[in-house]
């Protein structure tokens, strides 16, 4: 479809060493690990040759034990993979990125001449040597959005707001001369003025997971909820667990995954209702099985006017891929092409998210079977890398004046 080299700057990793990364990291990037691959796949798809270049997505040091990281070429998943040396460490992670990635995009183009730099992210480093390297060479910039810049998060200190302040200023002037933005939501761009060629992508399904999907059983009565991925108070977690503890209905139980300050919390309501099982961070085919025994996942999150309009989170897709009906928050990113799919939250406190979790409880399995058969057709028609590749190929024609 396109005949074109590519430069994949971002943070694309062997899976054991995400999984690494996850069982010791609170904020886990499981996401950004799937999303980037699922693109490059998708850069594959469309008949584009892609190199890595990458550094391990860590929270600083101490959030984060370990502080060097090698460098080093690899193969990885079929791709070659060119490691980034830096230091973990406030301030110094920025500047070793900066010049390790400055050092590689070069090195790279010596063997041989690239059209585009895809860069993963709003991490300022790598917008910089992307801007320089494609500026000195003449060669195309486009940056891949899948979250705002700058977000502030409570373990955060003043010294650290402060330079993130400084950092969304670099990258907003940055992402103004990039040659194209691909975004999960259209806020990302609106929010950044940002005036280029551009496309959405909330994110991939990926077509194996679907065949881990179980059937529902109609002779099984208990509809067992879940809810994987962060846990902090902020994402409402917590008014979610105790709204289900609230419910007095006896067919119901709630498995949750994953880690964050508000594991204790969620542990402690656990102990006291038989019902919960918190069961921390899993993975691989552990995770993948209880994705595939659940009947409804959820996904509640606090409505907030600024953050709900710059994020699409990627694990909805993934939920539709197993075949089973999400029960969601409305967030304002959400297109309404999924509107069919979703059972969304009225709004985000305890009573409400009582009434939903009763509500979807009363329904039938052949009602919950044909809401989940639908959203997971409709993801593997339309949201794998391969549904993805005509779209971006597309795209990158005309980044490049190609027709």
């Amino acid at each position: 479809m396109v005949a074109t080299s590519v430069i994949f700057l971002g943070f694309t990793i062997p899976d054991e060493d995400i999984q690494t990364i996850c069982e010791n990291d609170q904020q886990m990037p499981i996401q950004t690990h799937k999303f980037a691959w699922n693109f490059v796949d998708c850069l594959s798809k469309a008949g584009i040759d892609v190199e890595l270049v990458s550094s391990e997505p860590v929270s600083n040091y101490p959030r984060y034990k370990k502080i060097f990281f090698k460098g080093g070429l690899n193969d990885c998943k079929g791709y070659k993979l060119q490691k980034l040396f830096f230091i973990n460490v406030l301030v110094f992670k920025h500047i070793t990125r900066l010049f390790s990635s400055i050092i590689s995009l070069f090195s790279i183009n010596k063997k041989k001449s690239f059209d585009i730099v895809f860069v993963h992210g709003v991490h300022s480093p790598y917008l910089v040597s992307s801007w320089l390297f494609c500026f000195l060479l003449k060669k195309k910039f486009v940056a891949i959005l899948t979250d705002p810049p700058g977000v502030i998060i409570g373990s955060d200190g003043a010294f650290s707001r402060f330079l993130k302040k400084i950092d969304v200023l670099i990258v907003r002037t940055l992402l103004s001369k990039a040659d194209g933005v691909i975004a999960v939501a259209p806020g990302l761009i609106e929010n950044l003025s940002l005036d280029t060629e551009s496309i959405i992508l909330e994110g991939f399904v990926e077509p194996s997971k679907a065949l881990l999907s179980k059937s529902f059983s109609n002779k099984q009565e208990t509809v067992n909820f879940l809810y994987a991925g962060g846990l902090f108070k902020e994402y409402g977690i917590n008014e979610f667990v105790d709204a289900f503890s609230s419910c007095k209905l006896d067919n119901i139980t709630l498995t949750v995954l994953g880690k964050g300050s508000s594991a204790e919390y969620i542990q402690g309501v656990s102990d006291k209702d038989p019902r919960i099982k918190y069961l921390g961070f899993k993975s691989g085919d552990e995770l993948d099985g209880l994705f595939s025994g659940a009947d409804v996942f959820v996904n509640p999150r606090m409505k907030d006017g600024y953050i709900e309009n710059l994020s699409f989170p990627s694990k909805l897709l993934e939920y539709l891929s197993f075949g089973k009906p999400v029960l969601t928050t409305k967030l304002n990113s959400i297109p309404s092409d999924y509107d069919e799919f979703f059972i969304y939250f009225d709004s985000d406190n305890v009573t409400d998210f009582r009434e939903k979790i009763e509500a979807v409880a009363s329904m039938s399995k052949s009602e919950l079977f044909t809401l989940g058969d639908k959203g997971k057709k409709f993801s593997l028609s339309q949201k794998t890398p391969q549904g993805h590749a005509h779209k971006v190929a597309m795209f990158i024609n005309k980044i490049l004046g190609k027709k």
